[in-house]
């Protein structure tokens, strides 16, 4: 509450949504995280995983070429997709 708009803690809300099955609104988290700074790494990484996760692969692309300038990134986290 008193820092909603922080990209680590909307990661790690993201993660608590992943955590109970509710993709759909960790995707929503991650999204919010990476609108905030859409050039840093992790923020892109968990949001393009999110999208993976939900089918939207062009959009999952999309992130990582904006944020990585490739769709070949080794984030662990990319590896749940």
């Amino acid at each position: 509450k008193l820092s909603p708009r922080k990209q680590q803690i909307l990661i790690q809300e993201g993660v608590t949504y992943l955590d109970m099955g509710d993709v759909p609104r960790a995707r929503d988290s991650f999204k919010e995280a990476n609108a905030l700074g859409p050039k840093f790494g992790e923020p892109a990484a968990y949001a393009a995983a999110a999208d993976f996760l939900v089918g939207e692969n062009a959009s999952a692309r999309e992130t990582l070429l904006t944020a990585f300038g490739t769709t070949t990134v080794d984030y662990q986290v990319l590896s749940l997709a």
